[in-house]
């Protein structure tokens, strides 16, 4: 008999400022469906280690052995943190606690950040920091895959999983582990762990399943390479399907009958003919039971919820959601929305709440805020929106007294022309309006924009850069960077249209981005450099405490919090 039915694990490298929300929406599915079900956030354990005494320690000493190899950029940096290494263990436990209860955030911050810098540097070409995870092997390519899973020396994750992470779990005998991938950052390290289980287990079956995969789906065969770690590979919506594969695991059913499914047939690889979309009205809300909520580096506990799934415009002609079931839109009541979070207020006493749909709309915001204003419930909310008319002062208003506190527009570019190449469905006079009126009404705006969209000149990209300048003081913060080509964009399924002259083939199997040439227009390498320029040219307009991937601490330093 095994003790349970399946462990959730969420691996590295992700940022660790409150929980993703994959593993909670299974959690609560299986349990409600009477699943014995565990989950664990091990991006949280491994940086829970990394910026310890005792983890600091044992880098430390791995730079001391280090400390004259390499080259001469190397060397100095190595000499450099082995000098300030014992000031960042003495202070590394205080910096965590002082981050996680907001006494000086940011020197804690900056603190543990350069903890992450001094770990870094104790390898040759590793580098592991709250947003990235890097090594000298892609892991786009099936090769480099193979090589930096057993490169345990570069490997950083491999010795904590090893001794520590997976005789834990396995000692829990399910009769699966289910990792979930939403990013290339975790691609390395949730192999390795898998890889880790299968060599000190005695084979357990493995299911992956998460937006990186979704994003293969319908170039399945590409996956191949992976099943040297895994069993399984769960495309789209994973809750039905993993319910209909635990009960096939248990009763040694047939793979084929389960939703969503690629999956091994002895030595031949399949995919599953049937596909199932949640209803996500009948979901129910996601369970965090396992998750220390207060043990991750943010001085807020901050719970993840959806409102949909798909995006409900879908026209982004750059967005690789654009078409295929990726793009398919299911909106959960509003109703069911707020239930959901009083739900979690009289479960965990949540108080703030990020909204993580591609996109709200308006209508259903006014719905929302509405509902959220009569219960009074006293939260603190941030959503991703479109800058859509509909989004007027009466509404934001009336956002901010629900608790409406950060909201993070789609920009994209402030040139006409290339917004309708875009297919935006917006204009600059709109987005003036509505981001001067959402500050009025006391929400913390963040701006994001790109360079380089296919035919864009460097005038137009200078309209972009003169409209964010120019609106500093009603823009809080700006996300930014360059225009990348994605499969399954309507850009890539119809290159001509936007001035592409080639596609070029990958030579990294596994990148869903590609290059391209162009006669008209901003080339990638120069939108690179506009992407640099914008960033000297607006470092000093706005708050420069801003961290993207901590987002929530600068609204909270600032006082949009209250």
């Amino acid at each position: 008999m095994k003790d349970k039915d399946i462990i959730l694990l969420f691996p590295p490298q992700w940022v660790p400022d409150h929980p993703y929300l994959s593993l909670p929406l299974l959690s609560s599915f299986l349990t409600e469906k009477g699943f014995s079900v565990s989950q664990a956030d091990i991006n949280l354990k491994c940086y829970d280690y990394f910026l310890s005494r005792a983890g600091l320690e044992f880098y430390l000493a791995r730079i001391q052995e280090k400390l004259t190899e390499g080259t001469e950029k190397i060397i100095k940096k190595r000499k450099f943190y082995h000098t300030i290494g014992d000031a960042i263990i003495y202070n590394v436990e205080s910096a965590k606690d002082n981050l996680r209860n907001g006494k000086n955030a940011f020197e804690a911050f900056t603190l543990l950040r350069t903890a992450l810098e001094l770990i870094s540097s104790a390898y040759d070409s590793t580098i592991i920091s709250f947003n990235s995870y890097e090594m000298k092997y892609s892991p786009y390519t099936v090769r480099d895959l193979h090589a930096g899973i057993h490169d345990s020396k570069n490997n950083m994750f491999s010795p904590i999983f090893s001794t520590d992470i997976v005789p834990y779990l396995l000692n829990e005998d399910p009769h699966l582990f289910a990792l979930s991938i939403i990013h290339t950052s975790q691609l390395i390290p949730a192999l390795t762990l898998a890889h880790e289980l299968k060599t000190q287990g005695d084979d357990p079956f493995i299911a992956v399943g998460g937006p990186f995969f979704s994003a293969h789906a319908d170039f399945w065969e590409r996956l191949n390479p992976l099943f040297d770690y895994i069993d399984s590979i769960i495309f789209y919506d994973g809750e039905t399907a993993l319910a209909s594969l635990i009960s096939c695991i248990e009763k040694e059913g047939d793979f084929s009958t389960v939703p969503n499914l690629m999956y091994r047939d002895g030595t031949r690889l399949k995919r599953s003919r049937v596909s199932h979309t949640e209803d996500i009205n009948a979901l129910p809300p996601p369970s965090f039971a396992g998750f220390p909520l207060t043990e991750y580096l943010c001085p807020l506990v901050i719970l993840p919820l959806e409102t949909s799934r798909g995006c409900y415009w879908s026209r982004c002609t750059f967005c690789p959601n654009s078409t295929g079931q990726r793009h398919q839109y299911r909106s959960r009541n509003p109703d069911r929305v707020v239930e959901d979070m009083i739900s979690l207020q009289t479960t965990y006493g949540a108080r703030y709440f990020e909204f993580v749909d591609d996109a709200i709309p308006p209508q259903k915001l006014r719905h929302l805020s509405k509902r959220l204003i009569s219960e009074d419930m006293g939260v603190r909310w941030g959503a991703e929106v479109r800058l859509e008319p509909q989004f007027t002062a009466d509404l934001l208003t009336q956002m901010h007294k629900s608790g409406c506190r950060i909201l993070y527009f789609g920009l994209e570019s402030a040139n006409p022309r290339i917004l309708s190449l875009m297919d935006k469905g917006t204009d600059v006079s709109t987005a003036q309006k509505i981001l001067y009126d959402s500050h009025e009404a006391g929400i913390w705006n963040h701006v994001y924009v790109f360079f380089g969209f296919p035919t864009e000149t460097e005038a137009e990209a200078e309209d972009t850069i003169s409209f964010i300048r120019n609106h500093a003081p009603i823009i809080n913060s700006v996300g930014f960077g360059y225009f990348v080509l994605c499969e399954g964009s309507k850009i890539f399924e119809a290159p001509t249209h936007f001035n592409i002259k080639k596609i070029l083939e990958s030579k990294e199997e596994l990148k869903p981005n590609r290059q391209y040439i162009i006669d008209k227009g901003i080339p990638q390498e120069k939108a690179k450099k506009i992407v640099m320029m914008f960033h000297e040219k607006t470092k000093k307009d706005f708050d420069s405490s801003f961290i993207h991937n901590f987002r929530w601490l600068s609204p909270l330093e600032k006082g949009y919090l209250h």
